[in-house]
């Protein structure tokens, strides 16, 4: 029954020490994005894991373009 305690109490601290909504997941390539030059006219592209999928679904349509 103690072992059940501490298992239950203890649940909330081990969630609090992971990422797990996977907030940090773009924090490298933010960081990377901030050390480059503002370019005059560029596109944001705001959505979920849908968006995401872009990239994989067609690949060439991210290449060599602004965003």
């Amino acid at each position: 029954m103690l072992k059940k305690l501490i298992a239950v109490f203890s649940v909330p601290f081990m969630l609090s020490a992971q990422d797990w909504p996977n907030l940090k997941k773009y924090e490298e390539a933010n960081a990377e994005l901030k050390e480059r030059p503002i370019p005059e006219n560029r596109v944001v592209f705001m959505g979920n894991s849908i968006t995401e999928g872009w990239s994989i679904a067609d690949p060439g349509f991210f290449e060599n373009r602004p965003y």
